[in-house]
């Protein structure tokens, strides 16, 4: 029996473990983490023989020994960190970097089978949304205020199921090519997803999918003059601006922006001493201002458990009411790395990021547009500091990279 499940049909029971790990990945962070240890676990639930030569494989493997690099500054800079209990849980929040690419890298995959799962995980997602919709009409006969009560009653943050809505709008958009842009399914998954990423109000994930959709054409007009792919690029994604705009969410959080928006520094910092505004623009420039404070003094970062206190304590310093008040994490994981292990830390970060994108560029497909995804994200959000983060980008990047061949 156990000779059957991890060695005579060892693809099925893998496709089983992955196919639970994304059944679970949008509602529950309990069993989504058993289902990731499942994972972990078929590295080793294998034969002697094979063990050996997926341990040589991986250390083989530069994506995966970037990423054991990654892990291993975090596990460093837990040991310089006084608030031992704090790095702990960063470093448990983070593993799952190590141990699902232990597995993913070394399996052999079959593409078009995980292809197949990825759209099964898209049609998930569809039903689920739908489901959602009803619930929340029948509930607060309304789906405007989506993006707040669903989401509440998930226990998930808007901002994080807006990768999986990035992802099944990707799938589509590869479907289609495909396809040649014929049938009608692709483009109706792509208009709802799209619907549903304006109602959570996901000003960066909108930003990067009409970023996204920018390449799609480049990609497929190769032969189109440079100035008529500017003009078309132009033309969607001004469209898509003017749609997203008439989204109560989307142009209450704009319409703060840009009324409250100053450009000067020390009028930011002298606004946001004195009272608490709704300028999150503003918000980011003083969590970066306060980073790099902190870097200037701690070289070598001031360690994964100690890193927020650092924070709070610079935004004492600077008396930012609103970071006292909130005790707001980096918002972008560049500056949370820098923060956490210093210079080295920032730039193996950066490093992995580069990797990415440089690997995805092959052959722009699935690894190429999450990565994208991933790298612009970090920038305005502090991705890897919840649990659905690091399970989104450890799970689907090494997947993508490994039916992508892209090691060889």
């Amino acid at each position: 029996m156990i000779k059957t499940l991890f060695v005579t049909k060892r693809e099925r029971t893998v496709l089983i473990a992955l196919g639970l790990f994304l059944v679970t990945l949008p509602i529950s962070y309990g069993l989504n983490s058993v289902s990731a240890i499942v994972i972990g676990c078929l590295f080793v639930l294998d034969t002697p023989q094979r063990i050996k030569q997926k341990t040589q494989a991986l250390f083989k493997n530069k994506f995966f020994i970037i990423l054991l690099c990654f892990f291993g500054i975090q596990l460093i800079g837990a040991l310089y960190s006084e608030n031992t209990k704090q790095a702990i849980r960063g470093l448990r929040i983070l593993f799952p970097f190590v141990a699902l690419p232990m597995t993913i890298l070394t399996e052999q995959l079959d593409k078009q089978k995980v292809l197949k799962l990825v759209s099964y995980f898209k049609y998930y997602l569809f039903f689920g949304l739908l489901i959602a919709f009803v619930y929340q009409f029948i509930s607060f006969k309304t789906i405007l205020s989506f993006e707040h009560d669903i989401f509440a009653i998930l226990e998930i943050n808007p901002f994080y199921f807006s990768a999986f809505i990035f992802l099944a709008i990707l799938d589509s958009l590869f479907n289609l090519i495909k396809q040649h842009f014929k049938g009608i399914k692709e483009y109706v998954f792509i208009l709802f997803f799209s619907f549903s990423l304006l109602l959570l109000g996901a000003r960066i994930s909108i930003l990067i999918l009409m970023f996204c959709f920018v390449l799609f054409i480049f990609k497929l007009l190769p032969n189109v003059s440079f100035i008529k792919k500017a003009i078309i690029s132009l033309t969607i994604v001004g469209g898509l601006f003017i749609i997203a705009y008439q989204v109560p969410q989307v142009k209450k959080k704009i319409d703060i922006t840009v009324r409250t928006m100053d450009f000067d520094f020390k009028t930011i910092l002298t606004k946001n001493q004195i009272s608490i505004s709704r300028n999150t623009v503003e918000y980011r420039i003083l969590i970066n201002y306060s980073g790099i404070q902190i870097l200037k003094s701690n070289i070598f970062g001031v360690g994964i458990g100690d890193y927020r206190e650092a924070l709070i304590e610079q935004y004492n310093v600077l008396n930012f009411r609103a970071g006292k008040k909130r005790k707001f994490n980096s918002h972008n994981q560049y500056m949370e790395e820098f923060v956490k292990q210093g210079v080295i830390g920032g730039a193996i970060f950066i490093f992995l990021m580069f990797f990415v994108l440089k690997k995805g560029a092959i052959n722009k497909n699935h690894f190429y547009y999450v990565g994208i995804y991933i790298a612009l994200v970090c920038l305005v959000e502090s991705f890897f500091h919840r649990q659905h983060g690091v399970m989104f980008a450890a799970f689907f990047l090494p997947l993508f990279y490994n039916i992508e061949k892209l090691n060889e």
